[in-house]
């Protein structure tokens, strides 16, 4: 399992550093840092939607503003 979440976030890490090589998100976002902060976003997420806390519609809205945040056009 360790070795799986080691890989996903190796590859949206990469995905950031290769939007960032487009100009397509800012140099100056920590791609390994925004990679994990992402997915910890999403198993947050997903649990509070399993539980009831949040419903999906509102967890996907959540999760739009947070790649907005990494995927913005740099100034």
């Amino acid at each position: 399992m360790r070795e799986g979440g080691q890989g996903l976030r190796g590859f949206v890490g990469e995905q950031i550093r290769s939007a960032q090589q487009a100009g397509r998100t800012p140099t100056t976002l920590d791609p390994d840092r925004e990679a994990t902060t992402l997915l910890a976003l999403v198993d947050g997420l997903m649990l509070h939607v399993l539980i009831g806390r949040l419903d999906a519609a509102t967890a996907l809205a959540s999760l739009d503003y947070h790649l907005d945040h990494i995927f913005s056009r740099p100034a």
